[in-house]
């Protein structure tokens, strides 16, 4: 046997299967190295050893190899920063097999986001895939960008890319083409995002130890407070709690947010259109741009569309240098860490909480403290983030009334300004259970 299997396959590819599997493998093994032939075997090795064996016992074995094979020419060119996407309908005549499924393949250096962008993406186009298999192989390239060597069990992450194998029901043809754009589309945004994530997070870094200094001229104590807390805030978001995705930077001219072109970043570095002004600020954000508050955060109309499901997520400061303002924005996702956090732990909620505390004259201590203070943690922390505090006494409203009455109720609270809603449904403690929140949750999603 070729000492290059001396690794593991899947936990499950065990006995007779296994060794079928390096007989047929081991027929290629009379390749010179660095040979098609050898290099193709090498890149079928790694994806015979992350397939399960369900996968496995479904084919013939020599039919796998052929896919695999064919994989590896279309992989074997790719130039720095390339990304490979291919979707297709295989045949014998063209790929050496055949299937009664879509094949979705992409090759590109491995990074973070990548398998759950791509899946998200499959759901929204309706095409959940039937079957995926996925290594991280180790491929060394030459500067024209072909494969020199393959390493199916690598140990060194410099090298190593991500190749992916989908196969998605049947397309018809016409669609194959509008499929392979929307994925290379959005493996770019990723690319971008990720090769930009540093420099927007030492941005926001900056923005954490320096924005009191950029206030307004006659700014008074309370102002100076509120920049303590808003560089609180950005000292939380960098701690793991901010996904950032884009970065942009724009000049007030005449109560307009002029963009400032080479402060793009992450998305916003390939969405904008070479010879058009870019994108524009938000429009749910317009408002505030004639306001002299210092902090913006809202939801955008969009799906984000990388890492998880779900609108993105805008948060803007204002900076003041002399006669000249200028906004820097950040566009991304908050992590499942921030939104499942403390409000008392997000220095700008806290803030919030305090507002509303000191509107109602609640001490510290007393029945209405306790009971503002809880009712406004059962708030979504996404929703606290872009409600204004009007929006907010109403949600706490609506939530301290349920819990009075104890009675089954549903409340709708929209918050038009920033296009979110908040459904409070309320029953007694002893008809609560987590498969009657797991159905309401269904329900909501289907209306």
């Amino acid at each position: 046997m070729s000492a290059t299997l001396s690794g593991t396959f899947t936990a499950a590819t065990t006995g007779t299967l296994r060794t079928s599997i390096e007989g047929l493998l081991e027929g290629l093994d009379g390749a010179d190295a660095g040979s098609p032939d050898q290099l193709g075997r090498m890149l079928a090795e790694g994806f015979f050893r992350r397939s399960d064996e369900v996968y496995l016992l479904q084919r013939r074995l020599e039919t796998i190899l052929a896919q695999w094979m064919d994989l590896y020419s279309f992989a074997k060119d790719r130039a720095e920063g390339e990304v490979l996407v291919r979707v297709f309908n295989p045949t014998e005549v063209d790929n050496g097999y055949a299937l009664q499924r879509t094949v979705l393949q992409t090759c590109m250096r491995d990074q973070p986001f990548i398998f759950d962008t791509l899946t998200n993406l499959l759901e929204a186009l309706e095409l959940g895939p039937v079957r995926c298999v996925h290594p991280i192989l180790g491929i060394k390239r030459a500067e024209s960008g072909a494969i020199t060597r393959i390493d199916p069990l690598p140990q060194d992450t410099a090298s190593n890319e991500s190749v992916m194998h989908f196969e998605l029901r049947r397309l018809p043809a016409e669609r194959l083409s509008e499929v392979e754009d929307a994925v290379r589309s959005r493996l770019l945004k990723v690319q971008a995002m990720v090769a930009d994530f540093e420099a927007m997070v030492d941005k926001a870094r900056w923005l954490a130890g320096h924005l009191g200094t950029y206030l307004a001229d006659g700014a008074q104590q309370g102002d100076y407070l509120h920049a303590t807390m808003v560089q609180r805030f950005f000292h939380w978001l960098v701690d793991e709690n901010f996904v950032f995705m884009g970065h942009k930077e724009y000049v007030i001219v005449d109560g307009r947010a002029e963009p400032v072109p080479a402060s793009r970043l992450g998305l916003n570095r390939v969405e904008h259109t070479p010879g058009q002004a870019g994108t524009p600020f938000p429009r749910d954000g317009v408002e505030w741009l004639t306001t002299t508050k210092l902090i913006y955060l809202g939801k955008g109309r969009e799906e984000a569309g990388i890492h998880r499901p779900g609108k993105i997520d805008h948060v803007a400061v204002r900076l003041v240098e002399g006669e000249r303002e200028r906004v820097v924005l950040f566009t991304g996702l908050y992590t499942h860490k921030a939104i499942s956090e403390e409000v008392n732990r997000i220095p700008i909620l806290r803030e919030k909480l305090e507002y509303v505390l000191r509107t109602h004259a609640a001490l510290e201590g007393s029945h209405l403290h306790r009971r503002l203070t809880a009712s406004f943690r059962a708030i979504p922390v996404e929703f606290l983030f872009s409600a204004d505090v009007d929006a907010i006494e109403g949600a706490i409203r609506l939530i301290m009334a349920a819990e009075t009455t104890q009675e089954t109720g549903v409340h709708l609270l929209v918050d038009d300004v920033h296009r979110s809603a908040f459904v409070i449904v309320s029953l007694p403690r002893e008809n609560y259970d987590d498969e009657v929140r797991q159905q309401a949750s269904r329900r909501l999603m289907e209306s």
